[in-house]
This record gives structure tokens, sequence and C-alpha cells, in this order.
């Protein structure tokens, strides 16, 4: 989980990516210029500075990434001298002037610490506005849409980059390579909606919530609702007892009493795909007009108390550990319910283990048939007691 974190949060601050000699200080600060390409064609000549700021549990000579970031500019027009100062992790992308006003695009998620700062956008593209005031942060569908494309590159600037220029053109190299290391979450067209935003790393970029995020928690996936399942009493066909008890290496066991063959089976019949607040959710594959959701699955993923088997219906055994009952769903394939029923477990005896033997379900009419095996753990191997064949009816019809 720790190393998801750290993937997720290199790829969030992709914009600061940053090599530094090991043996170098905790913290430097670099200063370059760059040549900024405004809409109007003409070119602006940028100060930039960035320092490091090491997470606390970095050695002390190790080397973090430059995240904060101060610009320094005259205005084209006026030659007033202009100062941006930056919170730390916002990136500046993109300066412009419209009707002679300063415009920045820094890219960055704010947080409730910077939230008067930087507002709290849903994507992490922030719009800022130079007044009497100083850098006032401005809503993404009021900023002039003159404010289009990228034009500043913190990426990849390295300590030789100390004391140099870099044209506008090295600058649009800058921002390609940003653009791929980041997945995408950097483009070099500005995005001001979620429809603009082409990264594959939407949905986790969306739903996930880092620390002191300022935006309210994602509402969470509501689970498939499924009717009260019937109760039905199982009854005994045929009991076999076994004396000596039978005795099956763990391969054999595994094969006779898992459906492996079914539980493939299921691998084309659902997809995932991108629903409400962009959860992933799991939907039945062939569903003729509409899509269906899974029971027993949220984000995507299956409970995993619930075995699932497919042939000509799909079925979810499910068979908590904390529950003297079980449950068995069948649905067809295209995702209709066709019944819902559980049952009691019967009672495991002392030192014995009992098991719903997957390869003998079915259903007849209106009732499960299954066979019940009673067997014990001994080191490698595993002794069967007592097979019973079982029955258990699926609805109120059943005679």
């Amino acid at each position: 989980m720790f190393f998801h974190w750290l993937r997720h949060r290199a790829a969030w601050l992709a914009f600061a990516a940053l090599s530094l000699p090991a043996q170098a200080l905790a913290q430097e600060t670099l200063d370059w210029t760059e040549d900024a390409l405004l809409h109007d064609g003409r070119k602006l000549q940028v100060r930039m500075q960035g320092n490091s700021a090491p997470p606390s549990f970095y050695l002390t000579n190790q080397k973090s990434r430059l995240s904060q970031f101060r610009l320094v500019f005259e205005h084209p027009d006026t030659r007033q001298p202009i100062v941006w100062q930056g919170a730390r992790y916002f990136a500046p992308l993109l300066i412009d002037f419209v009707d002679g006003v300063p415009y920045l695009v820094v890219y960055g998620r704010p947080t409730r610490d910077t939230v008067a700062q930087y507002g709290c956008p849903e994507l992490p593209y922030v719009y800022l506005r130079h007044g009497a005031g100083g850098w006032q942060s401005i809503p993404a569908d009021t900023a002039p849409p003159a404010l289009a494309l990228a034009n500043l590159s913190t990426h990849d600037v390295t300590a030789s980059a100390m004391g140099r220029h870099f044209s506008a053109a090295e600058v649009a190299n800058r921002l390609e390579r940003q653009v791929r290391e980041s997945l995408g979450l950097v483009q070099k067209k500005i995005p001001r909606t979620l429809a603009d935003w082409s990264t594959d790393q939407k949905r986790s970029a969306m739903v996930e919530r880092l620390v002191g995020d300022c935006r309210p928690p994602v509402a969470p996936m509501a689970a498939v609702v499924l009717p009260a399942p019937f109760e039905g009493n199982t009854s005994v066909l045929e009991s076999s007892e076994y004396v000596p008890e039978k005795a099956y290496d763990a391969k054999d066991w595994k094969d006779w009493t898992q459906d492996t063959p079914r539980a493939n089976a299921c691998t084309r019949l659902f997809h995932r795909v991108e629903a409400e607040n962009f959860h992933q959710d799991l939907h039945f594959a062939h569903t003729p007009g509409a899509r269906k959701r899974v029971p027993y699955a949220r984000y995507g993923v299956i409970d995993p108390t619930v075995q699932v088997l497919c042939d000509g219906h799909v079925w979810f055994i499910r068979n908590p550990p904390d529950s003297n009952k079980i449950a068995i769903t069948q649905y067809t394939r295209s995702g209709d319910l066709v019944f819902h029923t559980a049952f009691v477990r019967p009672r495991d005896e002392p030192g014995l283990t009992g098991t719903l033997r997957l390869p003998s379900l079915r259903s007849e009419g209106d009732y499960l048939y299954f066979d019940w095996t009673v067997s014990r753990s001994d080191g490698s191997q595993q002794l069967l007691k007592r097979s019973q064949s079982l029955r258990v009816p699926t609805s109120a019809l059943a005679r």
C-alpha cells in the first residue's frame, strides 16, 4: 500500500520530476530563465526559481525534487515588475496577458491549507489573475479562452540548469516529456472540464483523496440490493460414510471440491466500466439495451467471500466465515435474477469441516442439488469422512 501511495504521489507531482546528485545538500534553490511564448506570438522572458524540501523520511544527504517555485517577470506593456510566489507542490504551466491583465495557470491539488490562495477546483489546474490585490484564483469557466496552451515547464530541471536560459523550443520539449511522464495528468492544452482532461489516470485522480484534500469525500458506491432470500431447508438424498477415511492429496482435493472450469468461464461475462463519481463498477457484458450491475461487486471487485461459477447461468455462492448460512444466487448470462436462496449450513462436527463441493452444484426445477463433504486435515492430506447429496428448494413453488 505504501509503495502504491508513493507511485500515485509521484504521478501527481510529475511536474517536479528532477534528478539531483545524492551527495548534494537536502535543500537547494535553482535559478534559470525561460522564454514563454504568449498567445499573440510575443515572447516573455521569465525568471524561474525553484527549491526543494525533503520529506521527513529523507536522509539528510538525500535530495528531494523541486517542489516550490517563484516567478519574476516584467509586464510587456508597462514594464512593471511582477512576482508570483507559489505554495509548495504547485507548478507554473502557463503565463499570458489578455487585455493587459496578467494570468497564470498552475498545476497542483489544493488542500485545506491552500484553498484561500488557490480555491478548490475539481481538476488540479488553478487559474490565477493578477490585479491590485495581487494574485487571485478565478474559476476555469471565467478564464479568458486565450489561456489555452502551456508555455512554462519546471520538469526535468537539473542542477546544470543553474543560471541557464531556455528558449521557447526547449521549454516545449520539456513539456512534451512532462506530459508523457506524468501519465497525461499534465497536458499541453490546459483542460477546463473533465471531458477535456484525457489522462488515463482520471478515475483515481477524481476518486482518491490525499491527506488534507479540500474537496468533499466522494459518495460511496451503493451496493446492488437483492431481494430477501428464500429460506430453504436442506434434505439429505443420499449419504456415504468412509471407513477408513478416504485420503486426498492437496491437488486432488482441490480438483474434487473446486470448480475451476466454471470459474474460468466467467472471465468474459463481466466487464469493468466507469460509473458515477468515477468509481469502477462491474457489469454483465452480454446485456441487451442497458447496463446491469453484477451483484456482490463494488468498485469493480467481487466480494472475497463470494465464489462465482458460470455455465448456462451465472452462480454466486456466498459463504462468509462469520455466518452459519450459505446464500446461492443465480442470474442469467444477460444479468437477470433467476433465484436468490439461503440455507443453514450443516453443522460442523468437532475436528471436522464441512464443504460444499462446487462441481456438484446444479439446479433443476425449483431445487438446488449439491454434495456436502465432511473431512479433516492431516498434514498434507485431506481425509474424507462423509459425503452427502443434498437438496434445497429455491422458491415456495418447490414440491
